[in-house]
Formats: structure tokens, sequence, C-alpha cells
């Protein structure tokens, strides 16, 4: 659903039930659905990503970033176009491959009057929101956050006290959503249909904390922050995002 007709129906269906001021401004609105987005994608399992870092020598901290040169973002994305342009044989090859085209979107040099192309790059999730678990390709390696052989300096650095130089290491991470833009109304909201309803009662929730007095929100936030709730669990309930009962950190996007 585009990001215009989730203000339309956010106008038609949800504000006139809760506030006289109907005509809200999309700069608010949009302001109160992309703080939604941002909850509902760490709350719920929409999308996973991975990036891979590529130690060399005398590095032991690193940011899952894409200002870092030696870690490749959204390495799912960008396994999957390497191995649909060309049959690599091997994993190096791919991971080869990978390496080099993601140097070539970091230097913005690539694919400049590939409009299809430039449209999935650009859907990339490459921007955490949180970091999930670590691996390597050793089986005996074991990472646990601030537990065991890595620590979290803050939400998207990480250091490791014993890697050594050629390792490499596979950061699983939920990536941020791309937020809605007041210029961009005819863009796709990011976020499952089947959470419509959930980002709905947020933004109800959000509007009847914002706009009403103490008395109102006596009167109101109970009965408001109660269908938020019972929103939520029905999204878990009918298999809305991906149960949490998956297991994904062996799969490092190699064939």
């Amino acid at each position: 659903m585009t990001v215009s007709q989730v203000l339309t129906n956010l106008r038609v269906n949800t504000l006139p039930n809760i506030t006289t001021q109907r005509q809200m401004g999309d700069d608010d609105l949009i302001n109160i659905i992309n703080e939604g987005m941002l909850t509902l994608h760490g709350l719920f399992n929409i999308r996973f990503e991975q990036a891979i870092i590529l130690v060399p020598a005398f590095r032991t901290t690193f940011k899952v970033s894409n200002s870092d040169p030696n870690v490749i973002m959204a390495s799912y994305s960008k396994l999957a176009e390497c191995s649909i342009k060309a049959e690599y044989k091997s994993k190096s090859e791919l991971l080869k491959a990978a390496i080099e085209l993601d140097k070539n979107l970091k230097e913005s040099i690539l694919l400049d009057n590939n409009l299809q192309n430039k449209d999935i790059f650009k859907t990339r999730h490459d921007q955490v929101l949180k970091i999930l678990s670590i691996s390597s390709d050793n089986p005996r390696d074991s990472f646990s956050i601030n537990q065991e052989n890595v620590f979290a300096i803050d939400q998207e650095t990480l250091f490791f006290p014993h890697i050594k130089e050629g390792d490499i290491l596979y950061v699983k991470y939920k990536p941020k959503p791309t937020l809605c833009l007041v210029s961009a109304l005819d863009e796709e909201l990011d976020l499952p249909d089947t959470l419509l309803d959930v980002l709905y009662s947020f933004v109800t929730l959000k509007i009847i904390t914002g706009l009403s007095g103490i008395e109102g929100i006596r009167q109101f936030y109970p009965s408001v922050l109660s269908a938020y709730n019972q929103e939520i669990q029905k999204a878990q309930a009918s298999g809305a995002i991906i149960p949490q009962s998956w297991e994904f950190k062996d799969l490092k996007g190699f064939i």
C-alpha cells in the first residue's frame, strides 16, 4: 500500500473517531507513521539481513555500517544479485564478487543508467535497527554479545577481542525500515499489509496521548491501549510475521 493510501485511510477511518482535527497535516501524520514503523519493525520479525565482516590485520573493532570499509552490509541481497548475474562455482568466488559489488556501490559508480537495478539497490535495508546474532565459518567459534567473544560498544559497533586476520564474521540483524517522506507519497509503505491495522492502532494511541487533556487520557487511553495490544496479538496469532521458531543463524547467503 502506498503512503498516500495509508494517509487517506487514517483521515477517513481513524482520525474522525479520535479528534476533530481531521485535516491534520501530512508532516505530523508521517512523523507518527515513521515512529510506528520503527516500533513495529523492532517488535515483529518482518525482515532479516546480514553483514559480513572481513577481518584485516590489527583490527578488532568494527562498525556494522556502510561507513566501515571492511563490512559488507545487506549481504543476503548482494550475494543474491551476484548469483543472478553469473554462475559462481565456489563460495570464495561468490564472496569475491560480493566484495567488488559492495565496493562499486559505495563509490556510487555502478549501473548509473539502469533504473531497475538502482531501485533494487535502494531497498537493500543496510542500516541496523537491532543486531541479533553473530557467527563465523568455524563451527567451534561461539559468540554471545557482551558474554562471549564479542562486546557491543554501541548499537552498531562491535569489539571482538580474539579474532585474527582473515577471519570472516557474519552479523545477522534487523534492518531499519525505509521511512516515509512527504515528497514521496506514491512510494510503497515499508510494512506488510498484514500489519496495517497494528499501525493504525499505534497512530490512534499516539494521537490520543498527544492531543487529549488529562481527563481525555483517563477516559480513552485504556481502551485505545487495549485495542493496540489486541491488534498485536492478532498479528502474532495469524502468522503475519516470521515465527520466532524459524532459525536463520546458519544461513549465510551461500548455497
